[in-house]
């Protein structure tokens, strides 16, 4: 160990530089070693981390070590009782440990740093770092120093230390079910993609970090998002408050041609030399597959509650008119008036089979939707004209076919259900249906000329509480409305875009 002084170290005597020592002092050093009670001890002890070392507030002499410093200097405690702490501490480490003190001394800071060097018995030293603190023990009048220190390790275990902590955290994100992808923005290239990643956009490590940057897999507003984070423009003018990260639902592009809905979390994260952007990717397309499936599930018991009540709606009126019709002809024979009677009687058998045949229009499946929204509501329309006696008038504007399929066999049930109410309850004479669809949701409006809208206390009217439950269920809305001069008009509208209301839906004149 290198001093301006040098001295040894030996079991009989106490390392003390060559100049003189004040025998007073060091009988008080003694006296203050042997009055430190138990509970003084153990106040500093309570607090140790690892090597302690206490020593005076002026004379800078130790006044008590523990145990742990024995085993990392190999000096017992006692050879140890009465050093000077600089004398402990290489020539160029001196001036930065009495700076830290005095600081700490002076009330300027309530913990000083230290990082130097402690003499080991077998001639080395043994690096230290921690911190010291002043401590007020009950039998002492003045505080004393206490210093809390570690051995710092060698370089090749902090190395190895850090490679563990590396490849722990690589175990981790290789066993991830999400996929992450790590780019240098400032280069301008992928640097890391765990094996999820690579499943998620079919690819191989090799294929992904070698690809063209920002990287083909990405939809329009991902790269956009990753391009600005690599713009050093935009780090220079951003708010500090500025939104660093991306999440989003976007489809991934796969070389084969395939898509995967996937759910993106970029994040961008500046260092000193080098800004990244960490990506995580999470599969949507099992919640994709749930949601169609409880779509389907919807639509199939909408379908069962139509038909319980179309089934409802014929025992009701068909059968029980044709059974009243059976008796009125039964009692029609022998009579005089029987011509009357029979006529009266196909009459409403006529009417019965045109009730029938509403009921088998509503109940019919709609089999051209799969070809597509707009030839499914043509068929429809004219289908209608076997239940109506007329053929209605058929507008459409916008490509239906553009609209999501949940949404489409909602407007076309519903188109059944106001052309079976027009055939049942109206009598009108011309039917209106127009459909329209833009990128803020769909319309559907049906008009008649027959007796008109008369609703009744209490009730939402023909119809209409079903039609509107439908919309509602689609975040949409339903109106009824009378039509000059006489008849009904019913628009039925659905959003498509999730930031329009109900209450911004107009119903058209």
């Amino acid at each position: 160990m290198r001093r301006e002084h040098s001295h040894t170290l030996t079991e009989s005597n106490v390392l003390t530089p060559e100049t003189d020592r004040d025998p007073a002092e060091v009988c008080s050093v003694a006296r203050s070693t042997i009055d430190l009670g138990v509970g003084d001890a153990q106040a500093m002890l309570d607090q140790a981390e690892g090597t302690v070392i206490a020593f005076s507030l002026h004379r800078l002499r130790i006044i008590r070590t523990n145990l742990a410093a024995q085993l990392l200097t190999g000096y017992s405690p006692e050879l140890l009782l009465g050093c000077h702490l600089v004398d402990l501490v290489q020539a160029d480490e001196r001036d930065q440990l009495l700076a830290s003190l005095s600081a700490l001394r002076d009330g300027k800071t309530s913990e000083a740093r230290l990082r130097f060097h402690l003499p080991v018995r077998n001639g080395g030293s043994a690096e230290v770092h921690g911190r010291v603190r002043l401590v007020h023990l009950p039998s002492q009048p003045l505080p004393c120093f206490v210093a809390f220190l570690h051995r710092v390790p060698p370089a090749t275990a902090l190395e190895q230390q850090v490679l563990d902590e590396r490849g722990r955290a690589q175990q981790i994100l290789e066993n991830l079910h999400d996929g992450v992808i790590e780019c240098d923005l400032v280069n301008r290239r992928h640097v890391y993609a765990n094996a999820r990643f690579c499943e998620l956009v079919g690819m191989s490590v090799d294929q992904v970090l070698s690809a063209p940057w920002p990287g083909p897999w990405w939809g329009p507003e991902t790269r956009a998002a990753i391009t600005a984070f690599s713009d050093p423009a935009w780090h220079d003018q951003r708010a500090d408050d500025a939104d660093d990260c991306l999440d989003a639902e976007q489809t991934l592009s796969r070389p084969d041609g395939t898509t995967l809905p996937v759910r993106v979390n970029i994040c961008a994260i500046e260092r000193s030399a080098s800004t990244l952007a960490i990506a995580l990717v999470h599969d949507l397309s099992r919640a994709h597959a749930r949601d169609d499936e409880l779509a389907t599930a919807r639509r199939e018991l909408a379908l069962v509650t139509d038909r319980e009540r179309i089934a409802r709606n014929l025992h009701d009126t068909a059968i029980q008119r044709l059974y009243a019709t059976g008796l009125h002809l039964q009692s029609a024979l022998n009579r005089n008036d029987i011509d009357e009677r029979v006529w009266k009687a196909i009459d409403e058998i006529d009417e019965i089979i045109r009730e029938i045949r509403t009921s088998i229009f509503t109940l019919q499946v709609p089999r051209t939707l799969l070809e597509g929204l707009e030839r499914a509501v043509r068929s429809t329309v004219a289908e209608a004209a076997r239940v109506l006696g007329f053929q209605p008038q058929l507008s459409i504007t916008g490509d239906l076919d553009m609209v999501p399929s949940d949404v489409a066999y909602e407007v076309l049930a519903v188109t059944r259900e106001l052309l079976t109410n027009i055939a049942k309850h109206a009598s009108a004479r011309h039917t209106w249906v127009a459909v329209a669809h833009d990128v803020h949701g769909v319309t559907l409006t049906v008009t008649d000329d027959g007796v008109g809208y008369q609703p009744v206390a209490g009730r939402a009217g023909r119809g209409v509480g079903n039609l509107l439950a439908r919309a509602q269920a689609q975040g949409g809305t339903c109106v009824m409305s009378p039509y000059e001069p006489s008849g009904t008009t019913v628009s039925w509208w659905v959003p498509l875009d999730a930031s329009c209301t109900p209450a911004q839906f107009e119903v058209a004149p």
